[in-house]
């Protein structure tokens, strides 16, 4: 027989200890009535053989029910991982979750969502990241209970939960659950010591692909469909003889019908996460482009160059080396076999260790540079995952220079123009509590500076509906100090900064336009 895996290498006697805490639990009297009154839960089976015996599961449920929800204080995830079997254990998970359902998650039982939480695996992952998008959309309490179920996601800790946590960091759809979401996130990187990009960055799935960036269905009769991903960075399937693209390897007529149906189910479970995590690595890169985010030549050849995901975005992008006072020393793209390739093709030494590695901003390039690769993106039929050589510059005038704000348009906005291009384009709501909402800001972290736009009347914390039109009254920026920040001449703010909070207010304009 197969022995069963304790992940955690408890031997029997630990096992056996914790299994016997747990019977002694006698706090509160009581076992939940939620429970007393529901069907039989699957069994939790034991690594080392049995299943949990009745004093040992009522043990758990005092120890989750007693804490109301509250993640401290509960038995710890690892613990339960090295003493049930992960399988039973993600059975056991997906029943409560089902039980928690049928109370339309009353949070008097949120205790059952932490214990969920704890015992689940990544199908659990994908419930709670469900409801969280589901639950932000519909009414005050609900939204409550998506912000207060986002810790869940940090509790579990695995890639794919924190993957989760980091799409949520992406998607301002509800800005207060946003910033849960990165105050959630940021609490897990400080726990493991890093920045939360850094986590971002080691967290991403390879979603089933090798590591060329693709994958091989194998359809019979020695036909084979591969991987690609289109102009629109859309999963497709080429046909490996004819060079045939199909939309959906569903669209596909041949090979032996039985392998062709297995590759059908492959294909179409790594299709939906492959298409949710490259809208979020998309947004990310281009967050990491705007806000000028660097990689140390170690790190940028482990979390891309050598990812199976995002080998793909490093061969649509085009690159840039800086030295250690941020000047950009080189440009390059990664070809199809993983050569860093100038724009003569000519190799590109990246391994000075006083230099990093970036996405390469066209205000940093320069229009004549943006254009000649853009050409040369062109020439090879590359297409960028977002606007990035043709992308609109903007530079500050000389009568501006000496000023600490600009007075950027005169144009009038609506709420749901201003509320939506926000949201879409990762800027900040003012959130300092009040009833007015009276600037939007966007960080730029590794320039230390966060700019500012300025509304007035201002947006109210009720929604677009009880909103007047705005106008944007300033365009300022900020330098972060320890003791307090410090307003900036426009003259120091940095190029690529002030280039983008310029383009924020092009596309609030070009949006308004259109409504």
């Amino acid at each position: 027989m197969k022995e069963k895996e304790n992940v955690q290498g408890w031997s029997d006697e630990q096992v056996e200890s914790y299994l016997e805490r747990l019977r002694q639990t006698k706090i509160p009297k009581t076992i939940p009535k939620i429970i007393r009154d529901a069907n039989k839960l699957p069994d939790l089976e034991l690594c080392h053989g049995g299943v949990a015996d009745k004093q040992v599961l009522d043990g758990l449920y005092r120890q989750f029910s007693v804490q109301k929800g509250r993640i401290t204080g509960t038995p710890k995830r690892e613990e339960l991982l090295a003493v049930f079997t992960a399988e039973s254990a993600s059975k056991f998970a997906l029943a409560l979750m089902e039980l928690w359902q049928n109370t339309s998650y009353n949070g008097r039982y949120d205790w059952i969502g932490v214990m969920s939480a704890a015992c689940g695996d990544d199908y659990t992952v994908l419930l709670f990241e469900s409801l969280i998008k589901q639950w932000q959309h519909q009414g005050d309490t609900s939204r409550k209970r998506a912000i207060s179920a986002l810790p869940l996601l940090a509790y579990m800790n695995s890639p794919t939960a924190l993957m989760a946590l980091v799409g949520m960091t992406h998607v301002q759809d509800v800005p207060s659950v946003y910033e849960a979401a990165v105050q959630s996130l940021s609490r897990v990187a400080r726990q493991k010591k890093m920045g939360w990009h850094e986590l971002s960055d080691r967290v991403i799935p390879d979603c089933g692909l090798d590591q060329r960036g693709t994958r091989i269905f194998d359809v019979g009769k020695s036909q084979s469909l591969m991987l690609i991903l289109d102009k629109d960075f859309e999963p497709r399937v080429r046909d490996v003889k004819t060079g045939e693209v199909y939309q959906d390897l569903a669209d596909y007529r041949g090979g032996d019908a039985e392998q062709l149906q297995r590759s059908i189910h492959d294909w179409n479970l790594m299709r939906f996460k492959l298409e949710e995590v490259i809208h979020i690595q998309t947004r990310r890169m281009e967050e990491a482009m705007i806000t000028g985010r660097r990689w140390k030549v170690t790190d940028f050849k482990e979390v891309i160059l050598e990812h199976p995901l995002m080998i793909n975005f490093a061969k649509r992008l085009v690159w840039g080396v800086f030295d250690e006072s941020q000047h950009l020393v080189n440009t390059f793209r990664v070809s199809d076999e993983g050569e860093l390739l100038d724009l003569e093709d000519e190799p590109v030494d990246i391994d000075a260790t006083s230099r990093v590695v970036g996405i390469a901003h066209p205000v940093t390039m320069g229009s004549a540079l943006a254009q000649r690769w853009a050409d040369s993106l062109g020439d090879y039929e590359i297409f960028t995952p977002f606007d990035q050589v043709g992308r609109s510059i903007y530079t500050l005038s000389e009568q501006m220079l000496d000023e600490k704000f600009e007075v950027p348009t005169t144009q009038m906005f609506s709420s749901k123009v201003l509320r939506k291009v926000m949201k879409r384009e990762g800027w900040r709501r003012d959130a300092s509590g009040g009833r007015i909402r009276n600037f939007f800001f966007k960080n730029f972290e590794p320039y230390n500076t966060t700019a500012y736009i300025t509304l007035s009347p201002g947006l109210t914390a009720g929604g677009e509906r009880w909103d007047e039109d705005q106008s944007v009254t300033a365009l300022r920026f900020e330098k972060e100090n320890e003791k307090r920040n410090t307003k900036l001449v426009l003259s120091k703010v940095h190029p690529e900064c002030y280039s983008e909070a310029r383009r924020f207010i092009e596309l609030l304009e070009l949006e308004e336009s259109v409504e």
